[in-house]
């Protein structure tokens, strides 16, 4: 009987050692030594450059990335630990239409600055329906550079970023292309030095 006390006394003293001994840390806290400084930045950037295993996703936008160090530098810098998907948006465009192959710049907020696993994709509306991708030029955190592609229609600008989207409230005209031609009457002509000749020239143009 006495061993049996013995040994639920002991099995208790080791609940409450390892109870004690549980720490909650904070999100920032990567490398949980108990407060968030510049180690903790090292060691986030070092996932996002992918030299570690991509484990926090502080804001949960599907990677590890830039914005990720700057929640960690907030947090060393006692800001807070500012955790969650800043809201994407998107406020305008320029030029407001244009043919195929017309550079436009959207802009906006949180459209990200980090490599690969996070970049941001730009979507229009397709001839006969549905959406086309866009080709990304540059990006910032506020502003992207597409290529209208061929098949793209008139419509909103989406822009994606991780998991959110954001949709322009106005839409990007897509222009018809068009065909110049130009005439010269007569088409040949022999010309004595000295001499004056008139020309005419016509231009014709043809949308397709």
């Amino acid at each position: 009987m006495a061993t049996i006390v013995r040994g639920v006394f002991l099995l208790l003293a080791v609940l409450v050692v390892t109870s004690q001994g549980q720490t909650s840390f904070s999100p920032c806290d990567v490398n949980h030594d108990g407060s968030t400084t510049v180690a903790d930045a090292q060691s986030v950037i070092n996932q996002a450059l992918g030299l570690a295993q991509a484990v926090n996703d502080l804001n949960n936008d599907g990677s590890v990335n830039v914005v990720d160090v700057q929640v960690v530098i907030n947090a060393a810098l006692n800001l807070g630990c500012l955790t969650g998907v800043p809201p994407l948006t998107v406020t305008g465009f320029n030029p407001q239409s244009g043919p195929i192959g017309t550079l436009v710049t959207v802009t906006g907020s949180n459209f990200g600055t980090a490599p690969k696993g996070s970049m941001p994709q730009v979507t229009l509306s397709m001839q006969g329906g549905g959406t086309i991708a866009a080709p990304t030029a540059t990006f910032t955190a506020t502003a992207i550079s597409f290529v209208i592609p061929a098949g793209a229609a008139t419509g909103p600008v989406t822009v994606t970023v991780g998991t959110q989207s954001a949709t322009s409230s106005a839409s990007l005209g897509i222009a018809a292309p068009s065909n110049f031609t130009l005439a010269v009457s007569p088409a040949n002509s022999n010309v004595i030095q000295g001499d004056n000749h008139l020309c005419d020239f016509s231009q014709q143009q043809q949308r397709i």
